[in-house]
């Protein structure tokens, strides 16, 4: 069984920031980061792609790693190129638009989204 990658906080933030995202100031409690990137997805619905780092780790929890990937429509295999430059701004923008809204949403933020269909609102 092959063993699964670690990523490092400040490979993730960095590749991330090659994505485009920005860190948000004033966010983020104790040592972690929060990085945000305006995004247009399938249909061209906008969306702001939201990522949360621990920086005091050595290296990030699978479970954050999963996370920051549905979060931001990247697989791990993707972020490990952006992490070695090997994918650009533009690619990740391109595949973004092939992937629903509702899929970079949170689970709070996915129950209030289908309301909203629900009601006729979206």
């Amino acid at each position: 069984m092959a063993e699964s990658y670690l990523f490092k906080p400040g490979e993730v933030e960095s590749g991330l920031k090659r994505l485009g995202f920005k860190i948000l100031s004033g966010r983020g409690k104790g040592d972690h980061i929060f990085l945000i990137k305006p995004v247009v997805c399938q249909n061209n619905e906008s969306h702001t792609a939201k990522a949360i780092i621990d920086t005091g780790t050595p290296e990030l929890h699978p479970k954050a790693v999963k996370t920051t990937c549905e979060r931001t429509g990247l697989t791990e295999e993707k972020l490990k190129l952006a992490i070695k430059g090997k994918y650009s701004k533009k690619q990740y923008e391109q595949d973004l638009r092939k992937i629903p809204k509702i899929n970079l949403l949170s689970p709070q933020q996915k129950a209030g989204y289908l309301k909203n269909i629900r009601k006729g609102n979206l």
